[in-house]
């Protein structure tokens, strides 16, 4: 402990001398045993808590982490810290009145600073002018509601804070009057008065003004001079909500009018007019009262625009056709002619390049699209660069308004006119700043033949040269400029240029038959021009945007001419919505870029824009202004900030921010996908909130997430993208609560949703245990399935989550399941199911318990099928395990059938769990199926299986030989069948008697394979001797 100050300990966290060989990340310090403070730091600190209560004993330790993985290390030794006795607190603040009325006054106040390290109650004291006072003490809330006060009567009200070691000081009076003890009156008042259409409501409030006392009854009506018309335009609440009353002390009441937007142009605005009625038998006479809502049109009508911002036409193609289309609305008939625009420079003019149309465009109601024919005259001179102008719209009639795309710029292409260029004097330099020379200079003699210039501006050191080509078309500048006295100069600027570097200047008159230099041409020397110092840039020229959503603009503009000097320019952007009379700018983007997403911006709204830029010499002057449109509603873009939160070796929890650009209406939902390394999906997931927890993972691995929005229009195209990766395997979370889907008399079957962390393991390689009645069922009587029962459902294509409670779960028509089989059950039995999953680490919690009921006895559940133990070219050794459903009595019996070719070819019977099958043929396919028996039935047979045996073997030896009888000097042998004849033919059985003493003397006797018998004579009495049985294959 560092020092103990107003009531606040502050400990030194100290870092321990062995870190565990990595850097310590986080310091935890518990109070009496409990988690108060969690620091992230890799070094000592100092840290307080508090407050603490008085008269108390405190003990505070710390732990420390390094890697989470490795779990937090032994707790410090304890230090005790023992508080003082609790003082006198301090003065409670903010002491105000929040209601005044003329019988009650009601107060609120701020608890002391300091309690004393104890808890608090609070005393009130008011009085009157006549000082007649009362107090209210106990007080443990910090407001207080005085009743049955005078009327129009001022009291000095004032409050202290006590606890266990006296009274705090009080707060300094506060002198306030009840109101007067009058009825008042009740007017309209209305925020809004001016509504339009799509705002689908408005609120309008009843106030009691001029007293507050007894009882006010008012009844609002409509007022038959409003144009508005109730149903179609609006609609009020039922009649029977219409009378209000207002009780003793209430100042307020609201009721709220509904506005029905409609999809017609209404051009004229409706009025609602309601009239207020007091209907409060009184004395004194109250004039009813009125007001007035007005419902403009929220633009159904539309915008008019160019469909695009640019155009190119050949000279020689005499007409050029623009599309128009009106978006946001297209209910009545609206038209716009197309005038030209003035706004930009162009190099032609209107009668000499081309003619505009006579007649205005129109549209229709519901019509969207339109078009405008242009005329385009041809010349013959040779246009160098081509001529070019702007048209724009204008409003004739209609509801309609111009949209965006308002300006075209049109580009005249050449249709291959020829002539030479004459001689061209030299340039002069007219003006020069520190980033762009400013040349004029004469046209070339023989200027009619002349198509243009081509020039070039080198910097004298090779190091930094700037090529840049300017095509200037001197007829297009005499048709732009003049008014009929032709001005023979020509002008141009260069910029992008240093500061004050030397530079040469090239230039050379061309058109289309003198394509390089030295054909024809004059070729003169470079002239040698200086830029000036750095100087500040000039403004730029337009703002522009070059997309839209329904929540952004995407906004961008050119580099200016003259930038003024080698420095970086810095762009200022500035926005103004378009609807104020005088413009409020606000800096939106401050940036090198020559284009930004502007978001945040409400769906089909106008937004004015302007910008400037600087270097290291100072500002431009401002640009012209911009209008700039969003568009309707649309996707939202993309979710930023993935932020990694936790993880588990099957679940990673994630967040987001929302998208910038919402598309103009609100995020209502995301969908996260997500794959492996290998780029595998796994189920997607839906939910409703910038969170996540993604289970179903596998441990140890990598996973690229991708966040969609989405809002009412439906998900966005361009997704929030992270890789974060899970831990090494964790015990998995609790399944979902098991449903018993099917009973017999000795098992049921289960549907037990997986967990929603399945530690990072496959569902198949879950342990699953279940419990009936609380007692767990041997492992040997629970089966899993591998396939769905008919009665389930289950959907493996997508999740969705839900939103509460705050870790969301798995909506269950949405979730995987295990299907187990749990046998050994006794029938007609109540039984509670639970069940618990474990993978290699660890176990989950046991889940609540599904309640099911054993039928009757039953037959026995269908067996698996026998698995072959043994196989040769004649025989098949086969085994088998009881059902998991014996249903529910003992088993008595099975059933094993072997078809080969089509009919049977053995059987086994019996209480046995194998048996063996011969006398069968090398290389051929038999089919097994084994059905189970018990007192009540059998059951239906097991799935068929195919077995093949092998090729020819080695017959088996016959079995159970034994001595039917022997004499002095023969013996007498009988023996079984074998089994496994090998799979080919076997004609006899060869008996051999060796003698012992010397294994020279045999004798043999050889019988039919039908006999199971053989006397060997002629042997030497009292001799022993060895006897063997063999099978003879041909």
């Amino acid at each position: 402990m560092v020092s103990f100050v107003a009531r606040k300990v502050v400990l030194a966290l100290l870092l321990p001398i062995d870190d565990g060989g990595a850097p310590i990340s986080k310091l935890i310090v518990y109070q009496n045993g409990t988690k108060v403070l969690s620091i992230s730091s890799n070094r000592s600190i100092q840290v307080e808590v508090g407050p603490l209560r008085a008269s108390s004993v405190y003990a505070f330790s710390v732990g420390a982490v390094s890697i989470e993985e490795l779990g937090e290390s032994n707790r410090s030794e304890a230090v005790l810290v023992i508080t003082e006795t609790a003082s006198i607190p301090s003065v409670p603040y903010n002491f105000a009145v929040a209601q005044r009325t003329a019988y009650s006054l009601r107060f609120t106040w701020d608890g002391p600073d300091d309690t004393g390290g104890d808890d608090v109650i609070y005393e009130v004291s008011y009085q009157d002018n006549s000082s007649s006072g009362s107090s209210m003490t106990g007080l443990n809330v910090q407001e207080l509601e005085v009743d049955y006060l005078t009327p129009s009567t001022s009291y000095l009200v004032r409050a202290r804070a006590k606890n266990s070691a006296g009274f705090s000081g009080w707060t300094d009076g506060l002198s306030v009057e009840t109101d007067v003890a009058l009825r008042g009156i009740v007017i309209f008042q209305v925020l809004h008065p001016l509504v339009f259409e799509n705002e689908t409501s408005v609120a309008i409030q009843l106030v009691r003004v001029n007293g507050s006392s007894h009882t006010i009854t008012c009844n609002y009506a409509l007022n038959s001079t409003g144009t508005a018309i109730s149903g179609k335009d609006f609609m009020l609440p039922p009649e029977a909500e219409r009378t209000i009353t207002f009780l003793e002390g209430e100042k307020l009441h609201e009721f709220v009018i509904q506005i029905v937007n409609n999809t017609v142009y209404d051009p004229v605005p409706r009025t609602i007019k309601l009239v207020l009625t007091d209907t409060t038998a009184r004395t004194d006479v109250v004039l009813p009262s009125s007001t007035i809502i007005t419902i403009e049109d929220d633009g159904d009508a539309g915008k008019i625009g160019f469909l695009n911002a640019a155009v190119n036409v050949s000279e020689s193609a005499r007409s050029l056709n623009l599309p128009l289309q009106r978006l946001g609305g297209s209910s009545s008939a609206t038209s716009v002619r197309i005038v030209v625009f003035n706004g930009l420079p162009s190099t032609t003019q209107v009668e000499t390049g081309f003619r505009l149309p006579s007649t205005e465009i129109g549209f229709v109601d519901g019509q969207v699209t339109g078009n405008a024919s242009v005329v385009i005259k041809d010349n013959d001179a040779y246009d160098f660069p081509y001529l070019y102008f702007y048209l724009t719209l204008e409003m004739v009639s209609g509801g309609g308004q111009i949209g965006t795309n308002v300006v075209v710029r049109v580009t005249v292409q050449d249709d291959g006119d020829h002539s030479v260029p004459g001689l061209m004097a030299t340039p002069v330099m007219t003006n020069t700043t520190g980033g762009m020379l400013v040349f004029k200079w004469a046209p070339p003699r023989g200027f009619f033949d002349f198509g243009g210039y081509l020039f070039e501006v080198d910097s004298s050191r090779p190091a930094t040269v700037d090529a840049v080509v300017y095509l200037v078309s001197l007829r297009t500048f005499y048709e732009y400029s003049s008014q009929g006295a032709f001005d023979l100069q020509v002008t141009v600027e260069i910029g992008g240029l240093s500061p004050e570097e030397e530079y040469d200047f090239y230039y050379i008159p061309t058109n289309d038959v003198s394509a390089c230099p030295g054909v024809n041409e004059h070729i003169l020397l470079p002239v040698k021009f200086q830029t000036d110092l750095p100087s500040a840039p000039t403004p730029i020229q337009v703002i522009r945007q070059s997309g839209a959503t329904g929540g952004g603009i995407h906004v961008e503009w050119d580099v200016p001419t003259d930038v003024g000097s080698d420095s970086v320019l810095f762009y200022q952007i500035y926005m103004s919505p378009s609807r104020l009379s005088t413009p409020v700018w606000t800096l939106m983007y401050n940036g090198t870029d020559t284009t930004y997403w502007q978001t945040k911006l409400t769906m089909v709204t106008e937004y004015l824009f302007k910008a400037s830029c600087r270097n290291e010499v100072g500002y431009a002057a401002n640009s012209s202004v911009s209008p700039l449109s969003t568009s309707s509603v649309s996707a939202p873009g993309p979710p930023g900030g993935l932020q990694y939160q936790n993880a588990t070796g099957g679940m990673i929890q994630f967040s987001w921010d929302s998208p910038e650009d919402d598309g103009g209406s609100s995020i209502t939902y995301y969908v996260v996908h997500g794959s492996d390394s290998n780029g595998e999906m796994v189920p997607s997931v839906e939910v409703e909130t910038a969170e996540v927890f993604f289970g179903g993972l596998v441990a140890n691995s990598e996973y690229e997430f991708k966040v969609y929005a989405g809002n009412v229009l439906g998900l966005g195209t361009d997704p929030g993208v992270a890789v974060f990766s899970t831990t090494k395997i964790t015990a998995p979370s609790l399944p979902g609560e098991p449903q018993v889907l099917s009973s017999s008399g000795g098992s049921v079957t289960l549907a037990v949703p997986v967990p929603e962390d399945t530690g990072g393991v496959k569902i198949e390689d879950f342990a699953c245990e279940v419990f009936a009645n609380g007692v767990a069922i041997p492992l040997e009587s629970i089966q899993r399935l591998q396939n769905a029962p008919e009665t389930a459902a289950v959907s493996f294509d997508s999740r969705r989550l839900s939103t509460t409670p705050a870790r969301r779960k798995l909506v269950t028509a949405d979730v995987q399941f295990l299907y187990i089989k749990a046998g050994g059950l006794v029938p007609s039995v109540t039984y509670t199911f639970a069940i618990q999953v474990s993978n290699d680490v660890g176990q989950s919690d046991i889940t609540g318990g599904a309640e099911g009921i054993t039928s009757v006895a039953s037959v026995p559940a269908i067996p698996d099928p026998p698995k072959v133990a043994g196989i040769t070219g004649g025989a098949l050794k086969l085994s088998w395990s009881d059902p998991v459903d014996t249903g529910g009595v003992p088993l008595t019996s099975y059933l094993l059938t072997l078809v080969g070719l089509d009919e049977e070819v053995g059987r086994c019977e019996g209480l046995v769990h194998s048996c063996t099958i011969g006398n069968l043929l090398s290389l051929t396919e038999y089919i097994v199926t084994l059905l189970a028996s018990n007192a009540v039935g059998s059951s239906p047979p097991s799935e068929p299986v195919i077995y093949t045996t092998t090729v020819v073997s080695l017959p088996q030896a016959p079995q159970n030989p034994q001595i039917a009888s022997t004499s002095n000097t023969f013996v007498t042998v009988e023996w079984e069948p074998c089994i496994d004849f090998g799979g080919a033919y076997v004609e006899s059985y060869l008996m051999e008697v060796t003698q012992i003493l010397n294994t020279s003397v045999m004798y043999q006797e050889t019988v039919s394979v039908n006999q199971f018998n053989a006397t060997i004579s002629g042997l030497t009495p009292k001799m022993d001797y060895v006897v063997t049985v063999v099978r003879k294959a041909l």
